[in-house]
């Protein structure tokens, strides 16, 4: 059976709003938060855990909040072949 899986990474305030667009989808939370993992869990995601580790199956779409650059290599890895990835806000060191 086929299912769309999503990943969202740096669940916290304002992206609980945008939890109702992804009913009926498999999501799986990335979070440094503790708080954070736990309420994507509540709010029924199927799996929760930080950016290092790996999610239980290839991911078909992502969405970046958190405004790290550096999460970008590390999220396109858990990408499913033809997978996408979404950057809400994002900063990246000119340094």
């Amino acid at each position: 059976m086929s299912c769309w899986r999503k990943e969202i990474q740096g669940l916290g305030r304002r992206e609980d709003r945008d939890w109702q667009s992804v009913i009926g989808r498999r999501i799986f939370v990335f979070s440094r938060g503790k708080k954070h993992r736990e309420l994507g869990l509540k709010l029924g995601a199927e799996w929760a855990g930080t950016i290092d580790q790996e999610p239980p199956v290839k991911i078909q779409s992502s969405i970046i909040f958190a405004p790290a650059g550096s999460m970008v290599p590390k999220a396109m890895g858990h990408l499913d072949k033809g997978g996408t990835l979404a950057t809400a806000v994002l900063r990246i060191d000119q340094g």
